[in-house]
This record gives C-alpha cells, structure tokens and sequence, in this order.
C-alpha cells in the first residue's frame, strides 16, 4: 500500500445514487466527466490506477449524512446524493491489479 502524506479531496460534479451494502457503500452512476478527471489524476499517483466502471464501493466510515438543509440526517437509500471523497493512495493487488485507497468524507442529499 502506498498512503499519500495528504489525503487528496474531490467533490464530485454531478447527484448519484448511493447503495448500503453490508460492509461498504456502492456509488452508482458516476458522471462521465468525473471518471475522466479522476483516472487523469490517477495517472499522475500510479501509470496502471484506472477508475473504468461508473459504479465503484466506498467506505463512509465516520461520515456525516446531511439533509438539503445542510442538517444532519440518517442516511437514506434512494435519494440522489452530492458527495466529497478523500483519495488516500492506492494499492496493488498480488495480481498487479492497483486499485485506489479512497472514502466518502461527505455526503448530501441533492435538491430535488
């Protein structure tokens, strides 16, 4: 695993779905324009880190699900979601396949 010195934070552009799974959170949907602005990034932290899917887990451990408001709320599945992440780093897989160490740091429910 390579940790960066400081986490990179990214807003990404556009509303998404956000799917509770057991472990994790599955982001569906990410806008074209924020995959081509991530793997540019990706590229200058590692050449072979490459986002090639719209739908990708997350952890959100200690994040903090705010309503349109701006208040705190729980989280709810089935509304669109405007999120921030924290890329940390990446790491390499025995197989050579790098994947990138990344979380939710904040999450808000999308005006409707």
């Amino acid at each position: 695993m390579k940790f960066l010195k400081s986490m990179i934070l990214y807003q990404l552009s556009d509303e998404l779905r956000i799917i509770k799974t057991k472990f994790n959170f599955l982001i569906k949907d990410i806008h074209i324009g924020d995959i081509n602005l991530l793997n540019t990034l990706f590229a200058k932290l590692n050449s072979k880190l490459k986002m090639s899917s719209k739908d990708v887990f997350m952890n959100a451990r200690n994040v903090e699900f705010l309503n349109s408001n701006g208040e705190p709320t729980v989280f709810q599945q089935g509304e669109n979601w405007k999120i921030g992440i924290a890329i940390q780093g990446f790491k390499t897989s025995s197989t050579g396949l790098v994947t990138p160490i990344w979380k939710i740091v904040s999450a808000q429910i999308a005006d409707s």
